[in-house]
């Protein structure tokens, strides 16, 4: 049998070719080399299992190559095991103490666990050691995020997109944690509204510009265009439809840019409301942003802020001359390229969009949005309390948005009102693990969860009905509802809300 190549093996590993990575170390030798290569292959191949069995023998038999626990540490990280995965890459740093890439590797699963300053001071010393990679600088710039260091943080992801193979991939995790820092309590409203504009400014930095076209549009109609996922049977569709519908066609040309990979029956009654309609979900950004300027699009509307296939690169290219952030669940987009926000008394009400954001705040005299109804269920001729004898609070938001501080708000009202019960409905809520942690969270803010009762999966035609089980509704805190305060009102139940310092604090 021929000797084994490692150096060619691992060459073809680090190019991503399994196929010759399988083909040299099918002539192995079964040496040292060889059993760890077949840990390595067993690893990229995603036979986790496997791998770590061939490194437990590897371990046990003696062997103290750092490389078998920064291996392990791979694995682990793989399966998002990110606990096992920082031990065994501490244990490969305390067998060759410089390794930065160990030390990389540790930093980045720290920032998974949410050890933020941990993490700062393993992906630091990793960077005086060696560069760090894409995902390295990333990791060192999420937290010191989340450490408070907004300002130090940004020439990191800064260098995080300058080294990314897809830059966008990375916006996407961006987006994730603006929508995290928004729905918590971490963050001062100051700091989150700059936190907002210091990652809108790293990612157009990161983009070359388009310029739109400017077209004579003095024998046409005004071009007005929205861009915007969830046009289906989402939250979003009922706020949009209205505004689809009530535009005055003899002076308003009105297209539509959807991500909707799945439309359905919403998708369709939209699809009639509008001129022009094109999807975009298996198009590029480029292609989008060229799509609009060859339409001459000019006013282009942007709804839902950094939330889920939001495309916001496109954007920030600049492909119309007027571009407006409407419905935004953000402070603010963050981008130049937007010009305007719509906002109104109450979501701007002491002035801090129009002093923090990037967008010029445009005010409606009335409210900043429209909304209707396909239902109006029959509504409880008395609150459920007076048959019951006690009170019946309920919330039935995402429970993204129920923060500690809103449990402890929530406890201390039940212990207020020692017969009172809380009844929660939401997604994922329906899970035994999901209540499981949802209790424990109760628990730990002091909520007596003996009185916490849970609403199941409810079919979108009967969801309404709900409400006629509770009492009063309890909002959220810093992240108010919307469409479930709403919901609550058209069913007539009152909802207890508290006033925030962003326009995500004040849509209830």
């Amino acid at each position: 049998m021929s000797g084994f190549d490692s150096k060619a093996f691992l060459s073809a590993l680090a190019k991503g070719d399994l196929k010759a990575a399988s083909a040299l170390h099918a002539y192995g030798d079964e040496s040292f080399a060889w059993r760890l290569g077949k840990a390595n292959l067993a690893y990229h191949l995603g036979r986790a299992p496997e791998a770590l069995r061939l490194l437990k023998e590897l371990a046990e038999e003696g062997n103290q190559h750092p490389t078998i626990p920064f291996l392990e540490g791979a694995v682990h990280q793989s399966r998002g095991d990110w606990f096992d995965s920082v031990k065994a890459y501490r244990r490969a740093t305390l067998l060759r103490p410089n390794w930065f890439r160990a030390l990389e590797a540790m930093g980045c699963s720290l920032v998974n666990l949410k050890q933020f300053r941990g993490a700062v001071g393993v992906l630091r010393r990793a960077r005086i050691l060696g560069a760090l990679s894409a995902d390295g600088e990333f990791g060192l710039g999420i937290a010191l995020i989340r450490n408070g260091d907004i300002d130090t943080a940004v020439p990191h992801l800064h260098g995080a997109l300058r080294l990314a193979a897809d830059p966008s991939l990375l916006f996407e995790q961006l987006s994730g944690v603006l929508v995290a820092a928004s729905l918590g309590d971490a963050l001062a409203a100051d700091e989150l509204m700059l936190l907002h504009r210091a990652i809108g400014k790293v990612f157009e930095d990161s983009i070359c510009q388009r310029r739109h076209s400017r077209s004579n549009r003095e024998k046409r109609r005004l071009k007005v265009a929205y861009i915007t996922p969830n046009l289906r049977a989402h939250v979003l569709s009922p706020y949009i439809e209205p505004v689809l519908r009530l535009h005055d066609r003899r002076k308003v040309h009105v297209s539509v840019y959807a991500h909707v990979p799945e439309p359905d029956h919403v998708t369709k009654r939209l699809i009639s409301m509008s001129d022009a309609w094109t999807f975009i979900h298996e198009m590029s950004d480029d292609a989008v942003a060229d799509r609009i300027v060859a339409d001459e699009i000019d006013i282009l509307v942007h709804l839902m802020g950094y939330w889920e296939n939001n495309r916001l690169p496109i954007i920030a290219r600049k492909p119309a001359p007027i571009q407006v952030s409407y419905l935004c669940q953000s402070p603010t987009t963050g981008l130049s390229a937007v010009d305007y926000a719509i906002v109104d008394q109450w979501v701007d009400g002491d002035g801090g969009v129009t002093r923090m954001a990037s967008e010029t705040a445009v005010a409606l005299n009335t409210g900043f949005q429209i909304s209707s109804y396909d239902l109006a269920p029959p509504i409880s001729e008395a609150p459920p309390m007076l048959t019951r004898g006690f009170p019946t609070f309920g919330s039935f938001k995402n429970p993204a948005k129920i923060s500690d501080a809103t449990l402890n708000l929530w406890a201390e009202s039940l212990q207020i009102l020692g017969t009172a019960r809380l009844l929660v409905k939401g997604k994922g809520l329906d899970m035994p693990d999901a209540r499981a942690a949802f209790r424990a969270r109760f628990r730990n803010q002091g909520g007596p969860v003996d009185r916490l009762d849970f609403a199941g999966w409810v079919q979108s035609g009967s969801f309404l009905d709900v409400y006629n089980e509770v009492d009063v509704a309890l909002d959220s805190t810093p992240f108010t509802g919307g469409r479930t305060t709403l919901d609550a009102i058209w069913m007539g139940v009152p909802v207890v809300t508290l006033i925030g310092s962003l326009p995500h604090g004040r849509y209830s």
